[in-house]
């Protein structure tokens, strides 16, 4: 099995730095190559529910995805960013999204190859100590927030999405700090470990963190593309191996 992998691209409109790498990414030949391709989250900055307006608004990172539906597998694991997708999809799939190739998933997803087993998941949901979040998700993320979400205006729903995902870029920055970002990796070294040994995982691949990380500890790998526009990297995984791949 290989596949590739990318999260927190957190693209706000069609033309910025994230959209870019988004699509060069999409068009890597490591990613054409590729068995599977996943998505796991934040991949756009603000995109809650099914409004048309994101088909616009985003019309050419949604494109490309449409495309790539064609000829190859892709799992969109949704994020904090992006989510309560299943009626965007549904309009993605008349617009020719291949809907046999595309799978949406909340939470994580487990993947055998051989004699590994993985985990792949945005990364949130790993926080057990982080109540706060873990209260947050509880309240937006359950299935009738899926169905209310669709019928609150797209503008208010767009203004709240940009207060909420300016504060949490802000935060981002200061995260980006050499001292906080070792602090973060510990964090998460201890995450992985408590999901590895919960769930006999042999590898974790998430994101959310926003720090570039690659860790080994009693045969458990840990892999996490970080904040794209800055790391400019996604994950590739062959056959048990895991490597960061240069976007450009």
């Amino acid at each position: 099995m290989n596949f590739v992998s990318i999260s927190d691209v957190h693209i706000k409109n069609d033309n910025d730095l994230s959209c870019n790498k988004f699509r060069q990414f999409l068009k890597h030949p490591k990613t054409l190559s590729a068995d599977m391709v996943i998505l796991i989250g934040d991949v756009f900055d603000f995109l809650v529910g099914g409004h048309s307006q994101y088909l616009q608004k985003f019309s050419s990172s949604i494109n490309s995805i449409i495309e790539l539906s064609k000829t190859k597998k892709i799992i969109y694991i949704e994020g904090n960013h992006d989510f309560h997708l299943e009626h965007l999809v549904v309009q993605m799939v008349r617009k020719g999204l291949n809907q046999k190739n595309f799978q949406l998933i909340k939470g994580h997803t487990i993947l055998n190859d051989q004699d590994k087993k993985i985990y792949i998941g945005h990364g949130d949901e790993l926080e057990f100590d982080n109540y706060g979040h873990r209260l947050f998700k509880a309240a937006v993320g359950n299935k009738l927030m899926s169905k209310v979400a669709k019928y609150i205006p797209y503008r208010l729903l767009s203004k709240a999405g940009e207060n909420a995902s300016g504060a949490s870029r802000r935060l981002n920055d200061y995260y980006y700090s050499e001292i906080d970002a070792i602090k973060i990796k510990a964090k998460y070294h201890k995450y992985v470990h408590a999901i590895s040994d919960k769930m006999q995982v042999d590898m974790v691949i998430c994101g959310h963190s926003h720090v570039q990380d690659y860790y080994e500890s009693n045969n458990m790998i840990y892999a996490n593309n970080g904040y794209v526009p800055k790391s400019s990297v996604f994950i590739a995984y062959d056959s048990g191996k895991i490597q960061f791949i240069n976007i450009n």
